[in-house]
């Protein structure tokens, strides 16, 4: 699916289990994506946000098994609760824009997942974002980061390089 244009909302589960979506791009601005809209899309592979993002709601794009690549290209201001839990086969993340909030869970069990980058400013990172991300070798953020709470990245046993080239004002215990 192509979102050529400017996208206000994708209600909940208005995609939910839709089995021959493979690929999913918005090129214009994305107001919100609701409560499990892509949820169990078993083979969706790619999703590219083009446009600045608002919101993308709970659970939106959990269990999509087959997910390998997550793109976005302009700013993001939440990516709320599970979003992408379960996204095993996710292995990279790219934030071009700036990034407001990512709440808790929010990556969660994206076990193959190796390498995150934030290449604008950062608010925040809740707990457990991360957490069991098995394969995350490499975190990078360029611009300036504002809080990771404790246990964003719990269990992520093979992160061994966390880049900060500039400002971060909180890093919580066990991050």
């Amino acid at each position: 699916i192509t979102f050529t244009g400017d996208v206000g909302s994708i209600g909940g589960y208005a995609f939910q289990s839709c089995s021959s979506l493979n690929n999913v791009t918005f090129l214009g601005n994305l107001t919100s994506i609701g409560y499990c809209a892509f949820e169990y899309c078993y083979n969706l592979i790619e999703i590219t946000f083009t446009g600045d993002v608002g919101s993308i709601g709970g659970y939106a794009f959990q269990s999509c098994i087959s997910l390998n690549n997550l793109t976005f290209l302009g700013n993001l201001t939440s990516i709320e609760y599970s979003a992408f839990r379960y996204c095993r086969h996710l292995i990279e993340i790219s934030f071009i824009g700036d990034v407001d909030l990512i709440r808790e869970s929010a990556f969660q069990w994206c076990s193959r997942l190796n390498n995150v980058t934030f290449l604008g400013k950062l608010t925040s990172i809740e707990y457990f974002a991360f957490q069991n991300c098995d394969y995350l070798i490499e975190i990078t953020f360029t611009g300036d980061v504002g809080s990771i709470y404790p246990c964003a990245f719990r269990n992520c046993s093979r992160l061994n390089n966390a880049t900060f080239l500039r400002n971060l004002t909180y890093i919580g215990e066990s991050a």
